[in-house]
Order: C-alpha cells, then structure tokens, then sequence
C-alpha cells in the first residue's frame, strides 16, 4: 500500500483528502502543520508529499526546502495545493523543487491522477 503524507492546516480539507486517499487504497498521513509532518517522514517514508502552499507558522515552500535538504527523503515527489493560481506562483511552485501542483478548489479525479502519476 502506498504511503501520501497530507499536510494542510483546513482541517475538513485535511479530512476529505484522508478519507479519499484512503479510498483509493492508499495509506493517508495526516497533518495539519509542516513541524508535525517533517518530524515523522524519515519514520513515514511516504511515497508522496500533497501539501498546501499558503500555512501559518510554514509554508510550502519552507516544507520544501527542508525535505529536499533531507539525506533519507530528498527525492520523495510533492505536490503542492494552492488558493493563488497564477503563473507567477507556478513558476515559483516548480523553481522551489516541487514536483506538481494543483490549484484549489481541485478536482478529485486530477488529485487522484497526479499522486498515481508520481507514486
């Protein structure tokens, strides 16, 4: 079973992708700040990140950076969510070394896609 880890500070958003991932046969990681989640994904090992950009206290592309510095979890894909949709924030999306991005509010079905794309 492929592990996603969810990061996403709207809890009911938080909860509908878990209970769809979970679905979908895949093993949901849940949490609502970046500081709980990179404490548990040299643990985890999750097949893929989905996270929204826009958090309190750190965003995405801080999430990012911090992944991508990890000796154990560099290369796991991530996926960012975000309200602001726009090619500057898509270029800054992918500039940050993240893998895919979806803006909200996102369709299931691409969701769905884009993990089983990278996973």
């Amino acid at each position: 079973m492929k592990k996603i880890m969810v990061i996403e500070d709207d809890q009911d958003v938080l909860l509908v992708i878990g209970d769809l991932l979970r679905s979908h046969g895949y093993e949901a990681h849940l949490f609502s700040s970046g500081d709980k989640a990179l404490a548990e994904i040299e643990e985890i090992q999750p097949d893929a990140v989905v996270m929204d950009i826009m958090m309190p206290e750190m965003n995405g592309f801080e999430i990012c950076k911090k992944i991508r510095s990890m000796n154990t979890a560099h290369n796991i894909p991530l996926i960012a969510m975000t309200g602001y949709d726009s090619v500057e924030n898509r270029g800054r999306i992918f500039d940050s070394g993240i893998d895919d991005y979806l803006p909200k509010p996102f369709d299931v079905k691409v969701l769905l896609k884009k993990i089983a794309d990278l996973v």
